[in-house]
């Protein structure tokens, strides 16, 4: 995605000119061409080379050529080479060694209408206090960026459009994406907690740990289309006082997964993320603010297809041992959204390490001896399989994780 400003035409999004290209142009011949027209005396030379080209019928250059790749050179007449050439050397006369160019900034005047830019600039320069409130119904605000703490280095606060920040958190395993919230309640009870959230991605779940509980509640964050939604509400036990909201992630997309495309009705179309055999990681979410509510609110749910696969329940996971597999014993591997989740749920101190790929074990697996004791895996080589148990992983010896139903 690229922007033109008063300085000239710059990439905003994804890879730089030498990798740009629209229709038959490259985006280094773009670039160059827009930089050189604002040397408005000089490029006359290039249009009278060009003008010169066409009368001899001269063979165009192509205008794909790349520094890239070394594509698209050597082609094209003497006076089409000479127009290409007179936008590199004026261009390049202009852009001093030490960094400082003397092409002209284009001025642009105040707007002969009226328009809100002005207004939405000076918004943007004013950072939203993270600020807990509560309103005369009860129900308390807390701002996704107003947390106490955080174990992950893969979450960042930035201005939303409109009002306030939010935050984006992109860390989907649960050993490093905790985000710590303290509120403070004047009576004990029941809230209701829903999180007003965007994402593009489906089967994202938050985790929650409330105070010092050991078990988490999974909140479903459902594909929202990109549009801030709320989720559905989950019952929440706080004690009069300060209470401690700990949110962590935990989730994988799965390969070839079909996209909901409809407008929110629930329709068949779809496309797919992935067409490989190999699972990612979840995207990341973003998080706008949390809302505890005194009694349950009625929130409009999402589609069925949009929300994300239900959670096995901790008692479905097994640790098969080394020496059979989940296929021998006719039951399901561990999805790999909930790999990381089984992994910690089966206990002695298991965490869950990331994704391999290896041809020798089949979906989500755990190394029982070595220097990867008790780390476990999910295995992105959706072919490979366990066939002669006990089966190993770099020469150690691993077990399956398995659904017991």
């Amino acid at each position: 995605m690229s922007s033109w400003s008063p300085t000239g035409w710059s990439v905003l999004l994804g890879a730089s000119w030498k990798f740009c290209w629209w229709k038959d142009q490259g985006g280094l011949d773009f670039h160059l061409d827009t930089l050189s027209r604002e040397l408005r005396d000089q490029y006359e030379h290039v249009l009278r080379a060009g003008w010169a080209a066409k009368a001899r019928g001269d063979a165009p250059i192509d205008q794909s050529w790349s520094t890239r790749d070394n594509k698209g050179y050597g082609k094209g007449g003497l006076w089409s080479a000479l127009t290409l050439y007179q936008k590199k050397a004026i261009v390049a006369a202009a852009v001093f060694k030490n960094g400082t160019s003397s092409i002209p900034e284009r001025h642009v005047g105040p707007s002969v209408v009226p328009t809100k830019v002005n207004s939405l600039i000076a918004k943007w320069l004013v950072k939203s206090p993270a600020k807990i409130t509560t309103d005369a119904a009860g129900t308390m605000a807390i701002p996704a960026v107003a947390y106490t703490s955080t174990a992950s280095l893969k979450i960042e606060s930035m201005h939303s459009f409109g009002n306030g920040e939010q935050l984006l958190h992109a860390d989907p395993n649960p050993n490093t994406s905790a985000v710590v919230y303290e509120v403070t309640m004047d009576e004990s009870g029941t809230r209701y907690l829903t999180v007003n959230h965007s994402t593009w991605h489906l089967d994202q779940y938050l985790m929650l740990a409330v105070n010092a509980a050991t078990e988490v509640q999974n909140i479903p964050i459902y594909y929202t289309i990109g549009y801030w939604n709320e989720s559905q509400p989950v019952p929440v036990e706080l004690v009069k006082g300060k209470n401690t909201l700990t949110f962590t992630r935990d989730g994988f997309v799965p390969a070839n997964v079909a996209v909901p495309m409809d407008g929110g009705d629930g329709g068949v179309a779809t496309r797919a993320l992935s067409a490989a055999g190999s699972n990612e990681l979840s995207f990341g979410v973003t998080l706008k603010e949390f809302f505890l509510y005194k009694s349950k609110p009625d929130v409009r749910p999402p589609p069925a297809n949009y929300m994300p696969k239900p959670v096995p329940n901790t008692s479905d996971y097994i640790l098969e041992s080394p020496s059979t597999s989940c296929a021998r014993q006719g039951i399901m591997d561990v999805p790999s959204e909930f790999c990381a989740q089984a992994c910690t749920d089966v206990g002695n101190n298991r965490k869950f390490a990331g994704i391999k790929s290896t041809v020798n074990v089949s979906g989500c697996f755990v190394f029982t001896e070595g220097p990867e004791d008790r780390n476990c895996y999910f295995n992105s080589n959706v072919s490979a399989s366990c066939v002669n148990p006990p089966c190993t992983v770099g020469g150690i010896i691993v077990a399956e994780l398995c659904l017991r139903k």
